[in-house]
């Protein structure tokens, strides 16, 4: 927005956790003081409230904190090899099968239909993308490290002519290629950890399916790659800025902040949320996960018009809910009703990409962090109650957010003598943070 009126609500405005914990982190980074979500959300949700939470902090005995170290970028090592982060290394264990419901790949797969597309323009700035985002050039070793290639052979982009075929046969093609890369395992030792292939329908229409695996990339990482790739090719810019910092840096700098968290008050919070946490929903099954080799994924879908949603998230912020905690409140009244107990605990994923550099917002590369969520069984008499505790849950865990949720998974499992079986398998992933208008695709689409 242009203008902010300094009594604005952070809510009307359309905040989010996200949004606040990014707030905070740039007021932890530019005054060196730690304004708790709690605070910020019962009494600094305006420009000017947040400014007096400031104010008060800087001149009261409050203890002042370091901010986070800033990274300096070390290019003569970015091809060097370098760890695979929490996140990225329990994705490559599980498709190693060393866990239940594992022989799968935390995988991304989408089909967009697009119409005029020029391919060997659509060619040439895909490279432009691979050659600017080191991440599209990466390979993950036999010794669990992940390297970023120097050079790579010139991709170009499968094309399936099916102008000629009928449209029992170009639906047929369609399905096969959907099933084969919706399920696809790609090697991560060899590159691409990507692919991409295309069916050309009409001499204008295009099916474009895209099969990403998320050991190289999040989400937030696909909106920057459309969103720039699609600049790109409509020419709404001709040249990006210059990026200095690789992933390999930011890896190294939160690996050395996340060894620190092991002894601070963070890690305390989790060691005594452990004693008491519960384990994930306890659901009827017909088979124990463990038996089964070769799990199959169903996808379940629905949508909400723009109104309806629109008219949601109006009593959303009435309520000062964010619209992430109010679906997951409804989320775990659905988890409740099939459980055999109402108090569970669950997995958020969270974009959590530290102020650690200018460039962090912009680089691609899996920076999503978990936090354990714990769904109290009196949470409150009433829909809206249960939401309020849940939502007040979430900003306390995220005060320790320094402690990666994998770590927290392990100390439990550990604590609680369970193997290597999955205590809490439920996740609630929320991209709704991340608006379309951050990372507009301008490809000619429908």
């Amino acid at each position: 927005l242009e203008h902010i009126p300094v009594d604005e609500s952070f809510f009307k405005l359309g905040g989010d956790s996200l949004i606040a914990t990014r707030v905070l982190g740039k007021v932890k980074q530019a005054h060196s003081v730690a304004i708790s979500l709690a605070d910020f959300f019962a009494k600094g949700t305006t420009v000017q409230s947040l400014a007096e939470l400031v104010v008060l902090a800087t001149t009261s005995d409050q203890a002042l904190v370091p901010s986070y170290p800033q990274i300096i970028p070390e290019p003569n090592l970015r091809f060097e090899p370098f760890p695979l982060n929490d996140i990225q290394r329990a994705y490559w264990l599980v498709r190693q099968g060393t866990y239940a419901l594992g022989n799968v790949p935390c995988h991304f797969y989408s089909e967009t239909t697009a119409n005029g597309v020029d391919i060997g323009k659509l060619t040439r700035t895909w490279r432009q993308m691979i050659e600017r985002h080191e991440m599209l050039r990466a390979v993950i070793l036999p010794t669990g490290e992940q390297q970023i290639l120097a050079e790579v052979p010139e991709y170009e982009f499968p094309v399936i002519d099916a102008r000629a075929w009928s449209e029992s046969e170009i639906l047929d093609s369609i399905s096969s290629v959907r099933g084969e890369l919706a399920a696809q395992m790609l090697d991560t030792e060899q590159w691409p950890i990507f692919d991409i292939r295309l069916h050309q329908v009409t001499d204008d229409d295009y099916l474009i399916h895209s099969s990403f695996d998320f050991l190289i990339a999040d989400v937030w990482s696909f909106l920057i790659i459309l969103g720039e790739w699609g600049a790109l090719y409509s020419d709404t810019v001709t040249e990006l800025p210059e990026i200095t910092l690789s992933f390999r840096d930011y890896v190294l700098a939160e690996q050395e902040i996340s060894q620190q968290a092991k002894t601070s008050e963070h890690w305390a919070y989790w060691q005594e949320q452990i004693k008491t946490l519960p384990v994930g929903p306890d659901f009827p099954l017909q088979a124990l996960p463990e038996t089964i080799d070769t799990p199959t994924f169903l996808r379940l879908h629905d949508a909400l018009s723009a109104d309806m949603w629109q008219q949601l998230q109006g009593i959303f912020q009435a309520h000062e809910l964010t619209p992430s905690v109010a679906l997951c409140a409804l989320y775990c009244e659905v988890l409740a009703y099939w459980s055999k107990t109402a108090h569970f605990t669950m997995n958020l994923t969270l974009f959590n990409r530290l102020p650690l550099h200018d460039e962090v917002e912009s680089i691609v590369g899996d920076f999503t962090t978990l936090t354990l969520l714990e769904r109290q069984a009196g949470g409150g008499q009433t829909l809206l109650e249960r939401a309020r505790a849940l939502q007040n849950q979430l900003f306390e865990d995220l005060e320790h957010r320094d402690v990666n949720g994998v770590n927290v998974l392990r100390e439990y499992a550990k604590q609680h003598d369970l193997g290597s079986s999955n205590p809490m398998p439920v996740v609630f992933p929320s991209a709704l943070p991340l608006k379309a208008q951050d990372a507009e695709q301008t490809f000619p689409t429908t």
